[in-house]
Formats: structure tokens, C-alpha cells, sequence
């Protein structure tokens, strides 16, 4: 294994701080699911008015994953610039009359409880739906603009944007 690489012994969360300044494809795929963990949690299970902030944790948490340098950077920054975005749809629509809930990661009985999610208003959930859809196909653009140098980083970043561009069922699903 190659200094600075992941080597997926301890979870994302712990090692996202280490110093891994270059592509791999173990912190690739650690990012590729912690995003598509989101669809398994974030789903038509809990209703749409909280899916906005329940994508917002997932995106908050690979931007956690990630260190402050090297060849991830676009992507920890794309993704924490779509978590303050998408935690401003919530804030400007928030229904302060619905409780919060914590579901668990993937609905699984003794899966890790999420923060705490806020309703948007029902009258608002197409709007705040429109506005975070928009984000995450705009994070997506980013990431895939942000590998295309040097071009190592290409297939790694492709990876990560697709998995983003999945979230869109999420907004999108009944």
C-alpha cells in the first residue's frame, strides 16, 4: 500500500483525516458509497419533506471524510458548498411545526441514527425538491470539471460525480 492511501480498515468517518494527498481507488470507493449510501436512507421512507436535509448530512459527511489538501480538495469543497446550499433550502423553508426525526443509516435496526432532519413546509416541497435537485446536478458539473486535471484524477472523479447524479432519485421518487 502506498503512503497516504486508504486502506479501508477503519471507518470514513476516523480516517478522514488522514493524509491521503493522492487518488486511490479505496477513498474513491469509500466516497462513492457514503454518497450512495444516501438513496438507502434518504428514500421514499421518510417522506420528501425531509430528504433535502437528509441529503445535506450525507454531503457534510464526505466533505468530513476528506483532508484539507491534496488531490480531493475540489471534491471536499464542492461537497461542502452543496451541504451550506442545501441546509439554506431547508433554513429558508424549514416547517418549524413538524418534529425532527433520526432514521438510521439504511433503515437497518441498529444502523448509526442520522442528526436530526428538518421538514421543509409542505407547500414548499416541490420548490425546495426544484432548488435541490439543482444543486446537486451543479455539485456534480463541479466534480467533473474539477478531475479533468490532471487527468489521473479523471476516472476517480467521474466515479464520485456519478454516484452524486444518483441522489437525484432520491429528490425525485414519489
Amino acid at each position: 500500500q502506498e503512503e497516504g492511501e486508504y486502506d479501508g480498515q477503519e471507518e470514513p468517518e476516523k480516517a478522514g483525516k488522514a493524509n491521503r494527498t493522492s487518488v486511490s481507488w479505496n477513498t474513491t470507493d469509500t466516497l462513492v458509497d457514503i454518497i450512495t449510501d444516501a438513496n438507502e436512507t434518504c428514500d421514499r421512507r421518510i417522506e420528501r419533506k425531509y430528504r433535502v436535509d437528509c441529503l445535506r448530512v450525507y454531503y457534510g459527511w464526505v466533505a468530513d471524510t476528506l483532508p484539507n489538501s491534496g488531490d480531493y480538495l475540489p471534491i471536499r469543497k464542492a461537497m461542502r458548498a452543496a451541504e451550506k446550499k442545501l441546509s439554506a433550502i431547508v433554513s429558508a423553508n424549514v416547517d418549524r411545526n413538524a418534529p425532527v426525526i433520526t432514521p438510521r443509516e439504511g433503515h437497518k435496526k441498529y444502523g448509526k441514527k442520522l442528526p436530526p432532519l428538518r421538514a421543509v413546509k409542505q407547500s414548499a416541497v416541490k420548490k425546495a425538491t426544484a432548488q435541490a435537485e439543482a444543486v446537486v446536478k451543479e455539485t456534480e458539473l463541479v466534480i467533473l470539471r474539477s478531475g479533468e486535471d490532471p487527468a489521473r484524477r479523471t476516472a476517480h472523479f467521474q466515479s464520485v460525480a456519478e454516484a452524486v447524479d444518483s441522489n437525484l432519485v432520491v429528490l425525485r421518487s414519489a
